[in-house]
């Protein structure tokens, strides 16, 4: 399955060159094909990140065939069943040492992705699943 894309080196929302991050970025959670770029805005008033190429977009649709919110969960195939044990696995497992280590702030702070430590500024976040 290919997925159809369209160059975007310059700034969805202020037009400005944007910095390569990384590339050759694959998506190994959910299997979306293809190889991608991370920009950041080289505007320091902006300094938005996004993905280049971008999918076009007829082809959206695509990136998500095997998204976890997509299809019934009778439908799950066995990687997914491993996976999710796997994930179940883990959780239990780090509980013990995260209260050992003293871990448990960091527990706290993931879910504002360690923000709170940063100067306020403008977040965008699109697209971005919850289980």
């Amino acid at each position: 399955m290919e997925i159809r894309t369209t160059a975007r080196p310059n700034c969805p929302l202020c037009a400005s060159h944007g910095d390569l991050l990384y590339k050759d970025l694959e998506d190994n959670l959910f299997n979306a094909p293809g190889k991608w770029q991370l920009r950041r805005c080289a505007n320091k008033e902006c300094a938005l990140c996004w993905l280049d190429p971008v999918a076009i977009a007829s082809d959206l649709g695509l990136l998500y065939a095997n998204y976890h919110t997509h299809g019934e969960k009778n439908s799950i195939g066995l990687r997914a069943k491993i996976r999710s044990f796997l994930l179940r696995g883990y959780e239990l497992a780090k509980f013990i040492p995260s209260g050992l280590f003293g871990l448990n702030q960091e527990k706290r702070q993931f879910p504002y992705m360690f923000l709170n430590d940063l100067t306020p500024g403008r977040v965008l976040d699109v697209g971005c699943g919850i289980r």
